[in-house]
């Protein structure tokens, strides 16, 4: 049987089949992965799993037997030491430098504990007048910007094609460094149901990649459509950006939406 046609009969859902074709080799993940289908089948059918929770772990088992069909017994282990998607690489970089600005303000946090004792800590005054550059943070700001509105369709290899469909997008103040845009879109009946998560909107300005700081949008149920919003800090330096739409069982990049702020 050919691994072609083995990705086929996965890709139609046709898992009972598929479970039959591979049985013969009786190795010890397909076993595993037989057994909890025919108990996730069960379960459902005992009312012992809401939909939702059904649909997530059957995805779950068709990514395991996607990558058992692609690289045998070593299964997720060899997936994951294929190279690295430069996207993923930026989010790593972006990462490591949060890590290491927090480290820093830790460091000046900490630095007065360890001073000499004869030195003077300074006291920290505040100031309860307000002063001339922090009246514009307090000005109420929002700004809604020009997004494609019209309805897209994405398709992607073993999950099928899902809508997507910008709402709106709106700027406004978060601090004196960022503004907050909040993206608000729909996702129009998946096939298996959607989990739109800090994996599937990010924000791009040149070479810098960022990912959403808050995703409030409900698990999307196979056949229905859901709504919410994604929020992103944005630098007020930036002038405009794009939005990137990520779909696919890796995530693949799939449209680009441009913005001007």
């Amino acid at each position: 049987m050919s691994k072609e046609h083995l990705l086929g009969l996965l890709a139609q859902n046709e898992l009972e089949e598929l479970f039959r074709r591979l049985r013969e080799s009786a190795q010890k993940e397909l076993v595993l992965l037989e057994s909890q289908w025919h108990d996730l089948k069960a379960d459902v059918r005992a009312g012992v799993l809401t939909q939702e929770q059904a649909n997530v772990e059957e995805a779950r088992i068709r990514q395991r037997l996607y990558d058992f069909i692609q690289f045998g017994d070593k299964g997720a282990g060899a997936r994951s030491a294929q190279p690295v998607a430069s996207g993923q690489t930026g989010r790593r970089v972006l990462l490591g430098l949060g890590l290491l600005g927090a480290l820093l303000v830790l460091f000046f946090l900490l630095k007065p504990l360890f001073s000499s004792s004869d030195e003077a800590v300074p006291e920290l005054v505040t100031s309860t007048e307000n002063t001339p550059q922090d009246e514009p943070q307090k000005a109420s700001f929002s700004k809604k910007l020009t997004i494609p509105t019209e309805p897209l369709e994405l398709s992607a290899d073993y999950v099928g094609t899902t809508g997507f469909q910008f709402v709106e997008a709106v700027l406004s103040n978060k601090n004196p460094e960022n503004y907050q845009l909040a993206v608000r879109m729909r996702c129009i009946r998946p096939p298996y149901g959607e989990n739109i998560s800090s994996h599937t909107l990010h924000l791009l300005h040149g070479e810098t990649e960022i990912a959403p700081y808050q995703v409030d949008f409900p698990f999307v149920e196979a056949k229905t459509t859901g709504e919410g919003t994604i929020r992103f800090e944005v630098p007020k330096a930036w002038k405009d950006a794009r939005l990137v739409l990520y779909y696919g069982t890796g995530y693949e990049k799939k449209t680009e939406v441009a913005l001007r702020f």
